[in-house]
């Protein structure tokens, strides 16, 4: 059986994944912080991680990051329902395998799952499927407005410049991140 590890303060969170991930044959461990979930996942193996992002003390890129040093393997999901493109850049930069918005879409979920579990088990990031298709052209929509809110509001004061394309934004916003830690 495959154990995944849960972490998020929210008790009902934990208890719905918990039931829905047992009825598909998944080994469901529990924790409802950054701080417990470390000492969890050094108890036994786990095959993946899907952990909030807005948690205290430890916020969830905090728990990635230590659980990347530990388990550089190990793919990790997080989910919030505060999602920012500056937030889904860090997690990806930090090494998240994906990012999920609350509230959750059990399908997505899972096929997010699935996908990680096959990454690991194959070595090769299989093709993505037409929901994870859809979860990068909407990123990429997000991060384009995100860029383009923050342009001057008299456009006379813009320098003139070609929209890139979504991989292009996505290594500046890396690269933006990378500059203010």
């Amino acid at each position: 059986m495959t154990a995944i590890l849960i972490v998020d303060d929210e008790k009902h969170i934990l208890n719905v994944l918990t039931k829905i991930l047992s009825m598909r044959n998944y080994e469901v461990a529990v924790s409802d912080s950054g701080s417990n979930a470390l000492k969890v996942l050094q108890s036994k193996p786990f095959a993946l991680m899907i952990a909030d992002v807005a948690m205290r003390p430890m916020d969830g890129l905090e728990l990635l990051k230590q659980t990347k040093a530990l388990y550089p393997k190990m793919p990790v999901i997080l989910m919030t329902a505060y999602g920012t493109v500056s937030t889904a850049v860090a997690a990806m930069t930090l090494g998240a395998f994906d990012y999920v918005s609350k509230p959750l879409k059990i399908d997505e979920l899972i096929d997010v799952m699935e996908h990680a579990l096959s990454a690991v088990h194959t070595g090769v990031v299989a093709k993505p499927t037409d929901a994870a298709t859809r979860r990068v052209d909407h990123r990429g929509r997000m991060l384009r407005k995100f860029l383009q809110d923050r342009l001057p509001e008299n456009t006379s004061q813009a320098r003139p410049c070609t929209v890139p394309d979504n991989q292009s934004m996505v290594r500046h916003a890396q690269n933006q991140y990378r500059s203010q830690t």
